[in-house]
């Protein structure tokens, strides 16, 4: 019985990138900076409020 040495390293190499990609997401996670509060004072019209909201940009 011998071992197939490509299949071992193979599935080493994909947890080892599993773990990292995993690691990775977890830190952009915790970095991540939460948007200011984008509250606006709301005008009973859903379609000017969403433009509102989405785009205080807008003139």
């Amino acid at each position: 019985m011998s071992i197939d040495w490509s299949i071992l390293l193979t599935i080493f190499l994909a947890i080892v990138l599993a773990t990292f990609v995993d690691r990775t997401i977890l830190r952009a996670k915790e970095t991540r900076v939460e948007p200011e509060s984008t509250e606006v004072a709301t005008t009973g019209n859903p379609i000017t409020d969403f433009i509102r909201k989405h785009y205080p940009n807008a003139s």
